[in-house]
């Protein structure tokens, strides 16, 4: 069945049946974009850790909400030891995987981010709902490696090594 819609001359809404209008309205909802969320709101939601959810500090909460402020470019903190920095990192890198970005993770050699990406972003990818459903498996067709992921949503994830300037060249 072809239907053909003529956009200058659409019936009057008050036209509408009941049951028309209410199929307008529900195709329109399910058409409608995900609210806009800060990265600390999405990290809330949508990031969870081996213990449950995720829940930021107040410090936390600023810098994962710097990162995703359009009007800043370039967000450098200076910390210690165990205050969640690699989580941050993580969080961010999960959050433009979800939004379908290329995401390039720079090590300070290339056994680092084989380390990081098996030890720490895989896990984080299972446990993630916004990522674990994009996760392209030899059996959709993917080809992924611990240095090189692609997503179902086109994202991808490389592993580069600070050493190899030449790593770079392919983000």
């Amino acid at each position: 069945m072809k239907i053909e819609l003529d956009i200058d001359n659409l019936p009057d809404i008050s036209e509408l049946s009941q049951a028309q209008a209410e199929l307008i309205l529900r195709i329109c909802q399910a058409w409608e974009p995900p609210p806009r969320l800060s990265l600390s709101k999405w990290a809330e939601k949508f990031f969870k850790t081996s213990k449950g959810s995720f829940r930021p500090f107040g410090y936390q909460r600023g810098i994962l909400d710097a990162i995703s402020d359009p009007t800043i470019d370039t967000v450098s903190f200076q910390k210690c030891a165990r205050v969640g920095g690699t989580m941050i990192s993580i969080i961010a890198m999960l959050f433009d995987i979800s939004q379908g970005r290329a995401v390039g993770m720079v090590q300070p050699r290339e056994s680092d981010s084989r380390d990081f990406s098996q030890d720490e972003l895989s896990p984080a990818l299972d446990l993630c709902p916004a990522t674990n459903t994009l996760i392209a498996d030899a059996k959709k067709g993917g080809r992924n490696t611990v240095l090189h992921r692609q997503f179902l949503n086109g994202a991808s994830l490389r592993g580069l090594s600070a050493g190899s300037p030449a790593s770079a060249r392919r983000i």
